[in-house]
């Protein structure tokens, strides 16, 4: 077995003083999509103090490219996304990322406008930061995480204050051969408006089961199990070396869009997620009536399509009856569009944006961000036009 040390480096600007932070990796694991593998992990980071901020926040990873190839980020073998710690702060958070040599890429999160007043509250709990996605090109290879302490660089909002890096190590996570190797991953809407999961299984090594993970996000660690026991190979049918599964999904509403993460189970216990697809639960003329059930959740869901042109769907759950302000923003923090509906009761509903801004002039293509604010409620996300 070739062994591979991945170490990564934060240059944190913190705005506090007499106060230290941690940063921790989490939630480590190894995903495929029925094409690829990939090695996942979030970055966490944790307060010693209430009241403890952080400015702008650069990040270098290095990484063994035997494991992972080279310049990772240009061949489209890199995938950075917001964690639940920077998509609840107002104003808007961006990722730049860029290769910096063959065995690295830096990671940039900028604060709109760059105002160190609204620099985000850090948690004294460990949450989410960042979740970082790599594809891996060798699975012949043991792998470790280490933080490594470096100089402030760039330090916008630096004060004096004390960081702490804890290293965390990881042995045998990339395995020689997965448990399951799967020919086919997909989602279909029946006849009834339900959502059929199923998949291929062209080998199975000291398997145990499967669970179906829904989430209306992209993000694995909101996404909950559906299935009410596992499901097992007396649960398939097979054909020669083949195991073909099938699981519906009843507990789906119209005009949503829906992840699906396929869990599978080896005998020593160590689990593999495969995905996510995704699929749109949308009525058509002439379908059965479905009547869905109330929303249970006041939430801003993902726009439908993405990426777009010339025009999306801006999608949201209200719970109670509301007034809802759908807000759009270019990424210098500029409004382009905003509307404003009221509401008598709960429901899911959406508003169409044709990609022009507030006097009628179509905007460019590129990144966009919209923002809905519904009573106390607020939350935004991200969508892209692409002409």
């Amino acid at each position: 077995m070739k062994s591979i040390l991945i170490m990564i480096t934060l240059l944190i600007p913190i705005l506090a003083s007499g106060v230290s932070i941690t940063y921790s990796f989490a939630n480590n694991q190894i995903t495929n999509d029925g094409t690829n593998s990939y090695f996942e992990f979030d970055i966490m980071a944790q307060a010693d103090d209430i009241g403890t901020k952080h400015g702008d926040l650069f990040i270098v990873v290095k990484y063994n490219t035997t494991a992972f190839g080279e310049l990772v980020y240009a061949n489209g073998k890199l995938d950075i996304t917001l964690g639940t710690l920077l998509t609840s702060a107002w104003p808007i958070y961006e990722i730049y990322e860029n290769d910096n040599a063959t065995n690295r890429f830096a990671v940039t999160v900028e604060y709109a406008l760059s105002q160190p007043q609204f620099a985000n509250d850090l948690p004294t709990m460990a949450t989410q930061l960042l979740h970082v996605k790599l594809q891996i090109a060798n699975h012949s290879a043991q792998s470790g995480l280490e933080f490594h302490p470096g100089p402030m660089l760039n330090a916008q909002y630096q004060s004096d204050h004390s960081t702490i890096y804890s290293p965390v190590y990881f042995g045998n996570i990339l395995d020689e051969t997965l448990p399951v190797e799967l020919s086919s991953f997909t989602a279909t809407l029946t006849a009834e408006q339900y959502v059929q999961v199923a998949w291929v299984a062209q080998s199975e090594t000291s398997h145990l089961g499967y669970n179906i993970l829904r989430g209306e996000v992209n993000l694995a660690t909101e996404a909950i199990r559906i299935n009410p026991i596992l499901i097992g190979t007396q649960d398939g049918t097979a054909s020669g070396t083949q195991v073909s599964y099938a699981y519906t999904d009843t507990e789906v509403h119209s005009n949503a869009t829906y992840y699906y993460w396929l869990e599978s189970l080896d005998l020593g216990g160590t689990s593999t997620l495969h995905g996510p697809i995704s699929i749109l639960v949308a009525s058509q003329p002439g379908d059965p009536a479905i009547p869905p059930l109330p929303p249970t959740l006041t939430q801003l869901l993902p726009v439908y399509p993405n990426p777009f042109n010339p025009s999306t769907n801006i999608r949201y759950s209200l719970k109670e009856p509301a007034t809802v302000r759908i807000e759009i923003y270019n990424l210098k923090g500029q409004l382009m569009r905003s509307y404003e509906n009221v509401y008598d009761s709960p429901g899911f509903y959406q508003i169409s944006w044709d990609g022009k801004d507030s006097k009628g002039g179509s905007v460019s293509s590129g990144v966009y961000l919209y923002r809905m604010t519904a009573g106390r409620y607020s939350s935004h996300r991200k969508m892209v036009l692409a002409k």
